[in-house]
Protein backbone atom coordinates (compact mmCIF):
# COMPACT_ATOMS: atom_id res chain seq x y z
CA UNK A 1 0.00 0.00 0.00
CA UNK A 2 1.55 3.47 -1.12
CA UNK A 3 0.79 5.28 1.49
CA UNK A 4 1.26 9.17 -0.18
CA UNK A 5 -1.49 7.69 -2.27
CA UNK A 6 -3.74 6.69 0.97
CA UNK A 7 -2.70 10.77 2.24
CA UNK A 8 -4.33 12.22 -1.14
CA UNK A 9 -7.43 9.70 -1.37
CA UNK A 10 -8.86 9.64 2.04
CA UNK A 11 -8.97 13.19 3.04
CA UNK A 12 -10.66 13.60 -0.60
CA UNK A 13 -12.95 10.56 -0.01
CA UNK A 14 -14.07 11.48 3.33
CA UNK A 15 -14.74 15.26 1.83
CA UNK A 16 -16.52 13.80 -0.86
CA UNK A 17 -18.93 11.79 1.47
CA UNK A 18 -19.88 15.00 3.72
CA UNK A 19 -20.99 17.28 1.55
CA UNK A 20 -22.65 14.49 -0.60
CA UNK A 21 -24.43 13.81 2.53
CA UNK A 22 -25.11 17.75 3.10
CA UNK A 23 -26.06 17.87 -0.73
CA UNK A 24 -28.36 15.32 -1.15
CA UNK A 25 -30.30 15.92 2.13
CA UNK A 26 -30.65 19.42 1.05
CA UNK A 27 -30.80 20.00 -2.94
CA UNK A 28 -33.29 18.81 -5.29
CA UNK A 29 -33.00 15.62 -7.16
CA UNK A 30 -32.95 17.95 -10.38
CA UNK A 31 -29.97 20.06 -8.71
CA UNK A 32 -28.17 16.64 -8.11
CA UNK A 33 -28.79 15.45 -11.46
CA UNK A 34 -27.36 18.45 -13.19
CA UNK A 35 -24.18 18.26 -10.67
CA UNK A 36 -23.59 15.03 -11.99
CA UNK A 37 -23.96 15.32 -15.68
CA UNK A 38 -21.66 18.63 -15.23
CA UNK A 39 -19.07 16.22 -13.48
CA UNK A 40 -19.72 13.54 -16.39
CA UNK A 41 -19.11 16.07 -19.04
CA UNK A 42 -15.87 17.73 -17.10
CA UNK A 43 -14.56 14.18 -16.76
CA UNK A 44 -15.33 13.72 -20.61
CA UNK A 45 -13.44 16.54 -21.60
CA UNK A 46 -10.12 16.02 -18.99
CA UNK A 47 -9.67 12.22 -21.12
CA UNK A 48 -10.37 13.92 -24.40
CA UNK A 49 -7.89 16.41 -24.02
CA UNK A 50 -5.41 13.58 -22.44
CA UNK A 51 -6.33 11.49 -25.29
CA UNK A 52 -5.51 13.93 -28.17
CA UNK A 53 -1.99 15.25 -26.10
CA UNK A 54 -0.43 11.78 -26.07
CA UNK A 55 -1.80 10.69 -29.43
CA UNK A 56 0.34 14.08 -30.82
CA UNK A 57 3.29 13.26 -28.82
CA UNK A 58 3.14 10.03 -30.01
CA UNK A 59 2.39 10.46 -33.71
CA UNK A 60 5.43 12.86 -33.21
CA UNK A 61 7.70 10.19 -31.99
CA UNK A 62 6.86 8.15 -34.84
CA UNK A 63 6.62 10.39 -37.90
CA UNK A 64 9.50 12.51 -36.47
CA UNK A 65 7.98 15.62 -35.09
CA UNK A 66 5.11 15.76 -37.74
CA UNK A 67 6.42 15.07 -40.57
CA UNK A 68 4.77 12.27 -42.18
CA UNK A 69 6.25 9.06 -43.67
CA UNK A 70 5.80 9.47 -47.38
CA UNK A 71 6.51 13.06 -47.51
CA UNK A 72 10.47 11.54 -48.11
CA UNK A 73 13.41 10.59 -46.23
CA UNK A 74 13.27 11.81 -42.62
CA UNK A 75 16.45 13.07 -40.28
CA UNK A 76 17.95 10.48 -38.72
CA UNK A 77 16.20 7.80 -40.79
CA UNK A 78 18.80 5.07 -40.11
CA UNK A 79 17.87 5.15 -36.48
CA UNK A 80 14.74 3.30 -34.24
CA UNK A 81 12.96 5.77 -33.06
CA UNK A 82 11.24 4.88 -29.04
CA UNK A 83 9.18 6.19 -27.02
CA UNK A 84 10.06 3.65 -24.15
CA UNK A 85 12.30 5.75 -22.57
CA UNK A 86 9.95 8.45 -21.63
CA UNK A 87 8.51 8.21 -18.69
CA UNK A 88 4.57 8.75 -19.14
CA UNK A 89 2.66 10.75 -16.63
CA UNK A 90 5.18 12.19 -14.33
CA UNK A 91 4.80 15.58 -15.52
CA UNK A 92 1.34 16.85 -13.81
CA UNK A 93 0.81 20.09 -13.10
CA UNK A 94 -0.88 21.69 -9.74
CA UNK A 95 -3.64 22.99 -12.09
CA UNK A 96 -4.35 19.10 -12.61
CA UNK A 97 -4.16 18.00 -8.86
CA UNK A 98 -6.68 20.09 -7.72
CA UNK A 99 -8.84 19.45 -10.55
CA UNK A 100 -8.35 15.41 -10.00
CA UNK A 101 -9.08 16.30 -5.92
CA UNK A 102 -11.85 18.45 -6.91
CA UNK A 103 -13.40 15.96 -9.20
CA UNK A 104 -12.23 12.99 -7.06
CA UNK A 105 -14.41 14.46 -4.02
CA UNK A 106 -17.16 14.98 -6.30
CA UNK A 107 -17.41 11.13 -7.54
CA UNK A 108 -17.45 10.06 -4.28
CA UNK A 109 -20.30 12.47 -2.94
Amino acid sequence: IDISVCRLVVPAALLGTLFGVVINRNAKDVYILLLLVCLLLSMTALVLRMTWTQYCEEKKDVYGHGTPISSGRRKNSGTVRSSMHKPTGGDLHAVDKYGGLCLLSLVVA
